[in-house]
Formats: C-alpha cells, sequence, structure tokens
C-alpha cells in the first residue's frame, strides 16, 4: 500500500500547533524557543509543498506589511541604537512572514479552523499556567486579585491573548459539537483573563463580547439580540457581586487619580509625555525603531512606551504610525464590503471585532510586534484574497 502524503495539509497542521505554542510558550521566556522550532517546522515543510505546487499569492495587506519592515529596516540609519533597531527591524521582517505563508496554504474553509484554535489556544495556555504555578497559586490570584507577572512576563499582554480567545471561543459555540465542552473551555480562559488583573484586558474582553452580541450573530432577530444582551449582563451582574472583579475595578477606579496613589497609571503617563516629546522632535520619521526606549531611560527607564499608538509615533513618526494602521484601515474597509455578502458576514464581522479589540489594546500595551497581530492579518489576508488573488505562477 502507497501512502501519499500532502504536504500542504501538514503544513497546516504545523500551523496550528504553532498557533497552539506561541500562546502556550510566548509568556515564559525560557521556553520561547520551542515556539520557534515549531515555526521553522513549517517553514520547511511550506517550502516542500511550494516546489510542488509553485504558486504564490499576494495582496495588498502584505505588501503594506513590507513597506512597514522596510520603512524600519531604513530607520536604523538614524536610530540612536543601530543594532537595537535592526534587531526589531529583522524580528518584524519574521513575523511579517506569518501573514504570508498563511495566506499561501489556507483556504477561506480553513478560517473558521483558525479561529477554533485561537480558542483552543487560550485554553492550553491557562491550563499550562496552572500546572506551572499550581492551582492554588492560581486559583488564590484569580480570587484575591495579585496579579501573575510572577510567573508571566506580561500579565497585560497574557490578559489580551486570552481576551481575543475568548472571542473566538463565543464565535466557535455556533458551530460544531461539543457545546458543552467549549462552554467550560471558555469558562475556563475566563478565569484566566480574571488571573491576569489587566485593566485593559477586562475593557478588552467586554468590548469583544459587546461587539459580537451586536453585530457578530446577523442571522439573528433583535428581539432574540435584545434578549441576548439581557441574560449576558444578568451574567455580568452575578460575577460583579461575586466579587471576583474587585480587584480589577479597584484598578480601574485608580486611573483617574493620575496624581494619586496608582503607581502605575502616573508611570504610563509620563512615558505618554516622555514619547509625545520624542515624536514633536521627529514628526515624521521618530528617533528610529525600538529607539524611544533609550530616550525615556533617561526619564524613567529603559523600557517601551506601554501605549502602541505613542510608541510608534515616538519610533517612526507619522509615516511608519501611518504604515502599520493601515493595515488596519486597508483590512476593516474590505471586511465591512465581505459583511454585506450572505455567506461571508459573520464571518467578516468577527474578524473586525477582533481587530477593534486589538485597537483597543493598543492604548496600554506595545503590540506591533507581537506573533499573534500576525496571525490576525493573515486570517484576514485569506478571506479577502483568496477570492479575488494576483496569482504568480511559475512552471
Amino acid at each position: 500500500m502507497k501512502i501519499k502524503f500532502n504536504m500542504n495539509n501538514i503544513s497546516k497542521k504545523i500551523f496550528y500547533l504553532y498557533i497552539i505554542s506561541v500562546y502556550v510558550f510566548s509568556f515564559q521566556t525560557k521556553y520561547v524557543k520551542y515556539s520557534e522550532y515549531i515555526y521553522i517546522s513549517f517553514i520547511c515543510v511550506y517550502f516542500l509543498s511550494f516546489i510542488k505546487n509553485r504558486h504564490i499569492f499576494i495582496n495588498k495587506s502584505n505588501t503594506i506589511i513590507l513597506f512597514f519592515v522596510i520603512f524600519c529596516l531604513v530607520s536604523s540609519f538614524w536610530a540612536i541604537n543601530f543594532s537595537a533597531a535592526m534587531s526589531r527591524s529583522i524580528s518584524l521582517l519574521i513575523l511579517s512572514t506569518i501573514s504570508f505563508f498563511m495566506l499561501q496554504i489556507y483556504e477561506i474553509d480553513d478560517i473558521k479552523k483558525i479561529l477554533f484554535t485561537i480558542f483552543i489556544a487560550g485554553f492550553f495556555m491557562v491550563f499550562y499556567t496552572i500546572l506551572d504555578m499550581g492551582f492554588n497559586s492560581f486559583f488564590s490570584a484569580t480570587m484575591s486579585g495579585e496579579r501573575i507577572g510572577g510567573t508571566i512576563s506580561a500579565a497585560n499582554a497574557y490578559g489580551i491573548y486570552l481576551s481575543l480567545s475568548f472571542l473566538c471561543g463565543l464565535y466557535c459555540l455556533k458551530f460544531g459539537g461539543y457545546r458543552k465542552l467549549k462552554i467550560l473551555f471558555l469558562l475556563v480562559v475566563f478565569m484566566g483573563i480574571l488571573s491576569s488583573n489587566s485593566r485593559n484586558s477586562f475593557i478588552v474582553c467586554c468590548s469583544g463580547v459587546v461587539l459580537f452580541l451586536l453585530l457578530g450573530n446577523t442571522n439573528i432577530h433583535r428581539r432574540k439580540k435584545a434578549s441576548y444582551l439581557v441574560f449576558t449582563l444578568c451574567i455580568a451582574y452575578i460575577i460583579y457581586d461575586s466579587g471576583l472583579l474587585d480587584s480589577i475595578l479597584l484598578r480601574m477606579s485608580n486611573v483617574s487619580f493620575v496624581n494619586g496613589n496608582d503607581r502605575s497609571v502616573n508611570s504610563r503617563m509620563l512615558m505618554i509625555n516622555v514619547g509625545y516629546s520624542i515624536f514633536s522632535n521627529n514628526p515624521l520619521w521618530g528617533c528610529g525603531i525600538n529607539n524611544a526606549q533609550f530616550i525615556l531611560e533617561y526619564y524613567f527607564a529603559r523600557t517601551y512606551l506601554h501605549n502602541n499608538y505613542i510608541e510608534l509615533l515616538a519610533d517612526l513618526g507619522l509615516i511608519g504610525f501611518c504604515l502599520y494602521y493601515l493595515v488596519y484601515l486597508y483590512d476593516i474597509i474590505g471586511l465591512i464590503k465581505y459583511r454585506r455578502l450572505k455567506v461571508y458576514n459573520e464571518l467578516s464581522s468577527i474578524l473586525i471585532i477582533l481587530l477593534i479589540m486589538l485597537l483597543i489594546a493598543d492604548i496600554s500595551v506595545v503590540f506591533y510586534y507581537n506573533k499573534i497581530v500576525y496571525v490576525i492579518f493573515g486570517t484576514i489576508s485569506i478571506l479577502l484574497t483568496k477570492n479575488n488573488e494576483i496569482r504568480i505562477s511559475k512552471y
């Protein structure tokens, strides 16, 4: 019996595993290398598939990302620290291949599987955290509001990853079986969001859920949507009354007291002011990618500016800022057009909501060099491109 291997299908499965590894290992710094090994394996299998098929798909989104990366590379030449700028530019070049390769191997029918993988990845992320911390420590962090930053390298980003996973889980409830198991997984993911004790993650998650109820169920009658919204508000009140949100709400209440006792808020305001000052001095091209940290060091510490908008303006000026967010603009406009089609309206809606969640998240995290962003860009590229592709064939 002769066994035939479909290299494209194998590369798809390896990439699903890569998404899970991004969730599980990205916030455990000593294990990030395993995620990188999986991605290298994926690229090797993809090229074996490419040798046979020899076709490439290109879309405007990937082209804009490429121009953004090129501008980052060029900014290295006026950067304060050339090596830091070049290192970040190379990282972005590698990240840009994520959306490019996704466009090559996946079809529109695979998008649901990608979103389901993001959902399952969130569950595995929390499950691995519990194994690493111990259930008692994890449960204590969730109930008491103690942040898990001691174990996780970036609690805010951790919570945002899980918020994106939670939304994908809500969407996945609508198709396939195992509904009760999916609900259980959603509860685990939600507990992970609470354990991050992140204000921004909580806002991102709530915004995503509300938008999902309003936009995600396009085939449901308005009265039924209203009943879902009322039911969600009742569940939210029960969670609020249980005290699970006390620590997050306390941190949120301190936001208005900029000169008060919330050191986190005061530090972020200082970073924003420094970032705006850097931008004012170099409004067009900034101080060079990944270089705002060296100026911030004189005022606070050598770290990122904790705001994606300010970070890009300071590092790359208006040119780099516009190039990066042009990807969002192009994708949202394209998805709005697709939303009018009866076949892809719900799929377009969930992808629009994911982009909006990322835009909200950018207020308090620097996400332009984050892997999950490029996974979402790649997923959207599949929908926008595979019906109207520019195909370059080699015979």
